[in-house]
């Protein structure tokens, strides 16, 4: 409707611009007489409406020149554009492509129309572009994607794809433009500097998870020398009674302190030859249970190894050599991932024993400075044990003793100068009228006092010389006199201290007291030395 006033408009100047161009011609032409007006007029008309047709020619020339301009210029323009142009119909089908999408399809252009363009879509992408080709429709604006193209059935290349609706085509059919650029280099450069950013955050990563572990270790190596030194005080003097506990103890403070979890120390057993039983055992968490014994056959590599007193460590099963195929299958079966066994020893004996520290939930690594640490850690449990062991057998034969003495009606004694306490036999507190659980030092066994509850000093002298027992007898009384005095001298005492007494002096005391006595003996009858009903004997730990 707008489009016919414009058309008129242009006609009638069109027809102007003839009648001035025909007025133009006359002017040079005589005028025409009155009798030849009508065809003059008629004449004139027609060579109005020949420089019309004539301008309208012109005009029809010039503008087909510039439309074959513009023509040419958006044919260039879309033939040699950097990226690749298509059209599409409703169907997904190629109409037209530029040289550039044919180029980046790797086909001829006039091979690629009526093709699907979906067919040059990577497999894996063809979902993607279906789901952008109906929001295109649907949508009725510019939509965009990225996906790989095949590119002659094999190569892929990454590309960035906007397409809008074009319009409608003959037949009611719509056609869509589409833009494809390839960002192929664009990707990989991404996927570059992602990897790049990948690595450089997972090696931050790392050296932060070094300096974290760094910082836990150091903790810990500080929080372990504090353990090791507490270990150390308080196995000093433990009695053997309580070793076991404190072992065990030990154990679970060194795995919790690591974040281990299993702890066992293993002794060779002295009721079955070839076997090692856990001693002293603990577990973080409820898991595989190690066996009550285990035979050398079933650790014959390791058995090997800590008679040769050497240590063995492994990070992981896949670390134990190949001769130790027999021990790496047990450890499997009991779970164990990692493994730490220290060989128990004391002054280069042959092993009793070892220490066994593992991790059943993930593997772990045996720092050399840890493997020192904790081969003290042995080395104070294996002393300890020793010291138990040789506890037992001295109660062991203090118990036989004591026997052999009750059986023959004798009382023996052991003094042990070192701690200067006296271990005496049932018989031996009967005579001396020491009761069962009493503790016996220099003061209460050698030295007698003047005043003792129950029996003076004195009266005990009486016993003994009635029952025929030729000791050397020392007084040490707090309430000295001269009669006191001369009534011990005339018991027979070989020194009279007065309390209180220096150690020395003590010790001086009871070397006289000892000589004296043996010079008796020498000196003594052989007679009345067997003729005694009751005896005492003496057992010195340590000489004078």
């Amino acid at each position: 409707m707008r489009e016919k006033p414009d058309k008129n408009k242009a006609a009638a100047n069109l027809r102007d611009k003839a009648e001035k161009r025909l007025k133009a011609k006359r002017r040079s032409l005589n005028r025409p007489t009155a009798a030849a007006a009508d065809p003059l007029r008629l004449v004139h008309e027609l060579q109005v409406h020949q420089n019309e047709l004539e301008m309208r020619n012109e005009e029809l020339v010039r503008a087909r020149a510039e439309a074959e301009k513009a023509l040419n210029q958006y044919t260039a323009l879309f033939d040699f554009a950097p990226i690749g142009y298509f059209i599409l119909d409703e169907r997904g089908l190629i109409r037209q492509a530029n040289l550039s999408g044919a180029a980046l399809l790797g086909r001829e252009r006039s091979r690629l129309v009526r093709q699907p363009f979906e067919r040059f879509v990577a497999p894996d992408d063809r979902p993607q572009f279906a789901a952008f080709w109906t929001r295109l429709w649907q949508a009725h604006g510019k939509q965009a994607c990225e996906l790989d193209l095949l590119k002659r059935g094999r190569s892929l290349r990454h590309v960035h794809i906007e397409a809008a609706e074009a319009g409608d085509l003959p037949g009611g059919e719509r056609e869509c433009l589409v833009a494809v650029t390839d960002i192929t280099v664009r990707r990989h450069l991404e996927l570059a500097l992602q990897k790049d950013d990948d690595s450089f955050e997972h090696r931050l990563k790392e050296r932060t998870s070094e300096l974290q572990q760094i910082t836990t270790e150091l903790v810990k190596g500080i929080d372990f020398e504090k353990v090791l030194a507490e270990l150390s005080a308080r196995f000093v003097n433990v009695p053997s009674g309580q070793v076991d506990r404190e072992i065990m103890d030990a154990e679970r403070r060194i795995c919790e302190l690591l974040g281990l979890d299993l702890s066992a120390l293993w002794q060779w057993s002295d009721e079955a030859s070839g076997c090692f039983t856990p001693t002293h055992l603990y577990i973080a968490q409820k898991g595989p249970q190690p066996p009550g014994s285990l035979k050398v056959e079933d650790f014959p590599w390791y058995s090997r190894q800590m008679l040769a007193g050497r240590i063995v460590g492994f990070s992981s099963l896949e670390e134990l050599p190949a001769e130790a195929a027999r021990d790496r299958e047990v450890c499997r079966q009991l779970g164990i991932k990692s493994n730490l066994t220290i060989p128990l020893s004391v002054g280069g004996e042959l092993p009793v024993g070892a220490l066994g520290l593992n991790t059943t939930r993930a593997e772990r690594a045996w720092p050399e400075e840890l493997v020192k640490r904790l081969q003290l850690v042995a080395q104070i449990f294996a002393n300890a044990l020793a010291r138990k062991r040789s506890d037992q057998m001295l109660r062991e034969s203090e118990e036989r003793l004591e026997l052999a003495a009750d059986s023959a009606g004798t009382g023996l004694w052991s003094l042990n100068l070192s701690t200067g306490c006296y271990w005496l036999t049932r018989k031996a507190r009967e005579l001396f009228g020491f009761s069962p659980d009493e503790a016996v030092t220099y003061d209460r066994f050698l030295s007698l006092d003047v005043r003792m509850p129950g029996m003076m000093g004195p009266e005990l002298c009486d016993v003994m010389a009635a029952r025929n027992i030729a000791l050397p007898v020392i007084f040490l009384t707090g309430h000295a006199d001269i009669f006191a005095g001369m009534d011990a001298w005339n018991e027979g005492a070989v020194v009279f201290l007065v309390k209180p007494v220096d150690a020395e002096a003590l010790l001086q005391a009871i070397r006289l007291a000892l000589e004296r006595h043996a010079e008796c003996l020498v000196s003594d009858s052989p007679k009345r030395r067997t003729g005694q009903k009751e005896t005492l004997g003496i057992r010195a730990e340590v000489p004078f």
